[in-house]
């Protein structure tokens, strides 16, 4: 395994968009046998983490950056045309990827749950090129009627093989049978 340097990263996805249409796959393209792509191609059912209409922020590379930012589009995580900004930054414990994906006006259904759809899901990781934890969270927006709209979280790591799922309602809060049909469907 070659180290790659935040340099190196930057004008392999630049080469990339510019060679591609504006598309690049982080992972396996950029990122292949480290432990960035370990988890992506461990957690994406293709492997592949592409991003269609890609950007860099900065638009060049300058010396003494310590980060930049990838933005597009992405549909590695099931649902297309997630707008997607990962932002790569060189820290003391090496490269470290902040993926931020939203899907701003559509709706994320969840398997065995018919009876609410997250709005606006949304997907945050946070990886290091070293053997540090992956962080991250997994979420969206539920309304359970015109007034009633609860934000929902779940955040990775797990504990004890448990997901722990986070909630927040807006003003008004739910009132009992608000909360009874967003646990059970009645």
């Amino acid at each position: 395994m070659v180290t790659q340097t935040l340099k190196d990263i930057y004008q392999k996805i630049n080469s990339k968009i510019t060679s591609s249409q504006g598309n690049v796959n982080l992972v396996p393209d950029i990122f292949n046998d480290d432990a960035i792509a370990s988890f992506y191609k461990e957690l994406l059912s293709s492997g592949i983490l592409g991003i269609t209409g890609a950007t860099l922020v900065p638009s060049s590379w300058e010396d003494g950056i310590t980060s930049f930012t990838l933005q597009g589009k992405t549909s590695a995580f099931g649902i297309d045309e997630m707008v997607v900004n990962v932002l790569i930054n060189d820290t003391d414990s090496g490269i470290q990827t902040n993926l931020s994906a939203t899907l701003a006006n559509g709706t994320w259904s969840l398997l065995g749950i018919d009876w609410f759809e997250l709005s606006s899901p949304n997907v945050n990781i946070q990886v290091y090129n070293a053997t540090l934890s992956v962080v991250g969270s997994i979420g969206g927006t539920v309304k359970l009627n015109d007034s009633v709209t609860l934000n929902l979280c779940m955040e990775y790591p797990i504990a004890n093989n448990t997901w722990l799922l986070q909630g927040n309602f807006d003003d008004p809060a739910p009132s009992i049978s608000n909360f009874y049909q967003l646990i059970g469907g009645v």
